[in-house]
């Protein structure tokens, strides 16, 4: 299924937040891109800020949709999971995290996870890798 024909599924159920994230490949089918790159496991700890997590899920409006390969790119997956996966994950925790003085959105946290992958995927970390470039649409609103 092509990932715009989610989007209008999802945007014609008319719910009030709705988050589309793929990491999948926008290429050829049954590309493989596996890395043997290894990148640090990061540990989830308790310093999230309710608010933020409140105004993120509870205070926001619309629709997000992004992934992580733009036409003819590949989404990149080590032992570990996605690249992008794991900055999405990594770009929530930061946003959310007390310690953050950055404005906590959804824009900003899809901005950061498509930055983050796309550096795991350069040939700094990742010899084997192509870039992956990542997309995003996002029309929320209510998060700051």
């Amino acid at each position: 299924m092509n990932l715009s024909e989610v989007y209008s599924v999802l945007k014609n159920k008319g719910a009030r937040l709705s988050l589309i994230l793929a990491d999948c490949c926008n290429s050829e089918v049954n590309a493989s891109p596996v890395t043997n790159s290894n990148y640090l496991t990061f540990q989830f700890d308790n310093n999230s800020d309710v608010a933020k997590l409140r105004k993120l899920f509870m205070s926001s409006n619309g629709i997000l949709l992004s992934s992580a390969a733009q036409k003819g790119e590949v989404s990149w997956t080590t032992s570990q999971g996605g690249l992008y996966s794991m900055s999405f994950l990594q770009a929530l925790r930061e946003g959310i995290s007390y310690l953050s003085n950055d404005p906590c959105s959804w824009n900003n946290i899809i901005s950061k996870t498509i930055t983050l992958a796309r550096n795991k995927s350069t040939p700094t970390f990742c010899s084997n890798c192509t870039l992956q470039d990542g997309i995003k649409y996002v029309s929320i609103t209510g998060d700051y």
